[in-house]
């Protein structure tokens, strides 16, 4: 499920890509964006594919890693605060931070790390000074809406998933991940409930140039237990007791 890229943290802004990089290779890349030579800097925009910055068609700012350490920043408002052509404001009503960017108002900046859309905390402007850049700790979110049908006999389950990730070294990232069903099912003509169930355990992942790998091992915490009239306990009807996952996955 957590695939890093080769650099750990992306924030992808709309229309103007606003990213930072880290690798190994950040001190040579600050001193390449410094004499211009743009071919030799990776970047990922929205179509999540690696290309030269020199190739990309919008324009492009690039915070490098050792940039973000000269000054300190700490989380993405400060690592921000001095690109061109992009302003931070105070979020109404909150003291938080939104970014403006060629005229839209943080409501319609879209942020992403690692292609995943940053939450955010009021309304649908990303707080800027919540998402820390020093590229370790990360949290996803996401939700799923899976819907069979068989003839005129149907069921709806719900996921929500979410992981908190912890980035150990360049390769190795550990964290906890879990995910909570909702399932209706429809005989005939009305919906009625199901099931629900609560996953949630330790994860394992490796990340290399060429590899990706993922271990995650999480138990049923909780479930409508379907032998005492849906009452808390486990659902083992649709699911078991121990939800066990690897992933391998080879770059090419």
């Amino acid at each position: 499920m957590h695939q890093h890229a080769q650099r750990s943290y992306w924030p992808l802004l709309a229309l103007t890509a606003v990213m930072i990089g880290w690798s190994a290779s950040s001190l040579a890349q600050d001193a390449c964006i410094q004499s211009s030579c743009l071919s030799a800097i990776q970047v990922v925009s929205t179509t999540k594919t690696e290309r030269s910055l020199a190739d990309v068609p919008v324009r492009t700012e690039v915070v490098s890693a050792a940039q973000v350490e000269r000054t300190h920043a700490k989380d993405l408002n400060e690592a921000l605060k001095y690109v061109p052509g992009l302003q931070l404001r105070p979020i109404h009503g909150k003291s938080g931070y939104g970014i403006w960017l060629q005229g839209l108002d943080a409501n319609r900046v879209l942020v992403l790390v690692d292609g995943h859309p940053v939450s955010a905390s009021t309304g649908s402007a990303v707080d800027t000074t919540q998402v820390a850049v020093d590229g370790r700790v990360q949290w996803v979110n996401n939700a799923q809406l899976e819907v069979e049908r068989d003839g005129s006999d149907a069921a709806m389950t719900t996921r929500l998933r979410s992981a908190l990730s912890y980035k150990l070294n360049s390769n190795w990232t550990a964290g906890i991940e879990g995910f909570w069903d909702y399932e209706v099912i429809k005989e005939e003509v009305e919906w009625e409930f199901d099931h629900w169930d609560l996953f949630a355990g330790p994860m394992i992942a490796y990340n290399d140039k060429t590899w990706r790998a993922a271990f995650t091992l999480m138990p049923q915490i909780m479930g409508s237990d379907e032998r005492d009239t849906g009452k808390t306990g486990l659902h083992l009807a649709d699911h078991e007791k121990l939800n066990a996952r690897l992933v391998v996955a080879r770059k090419f």
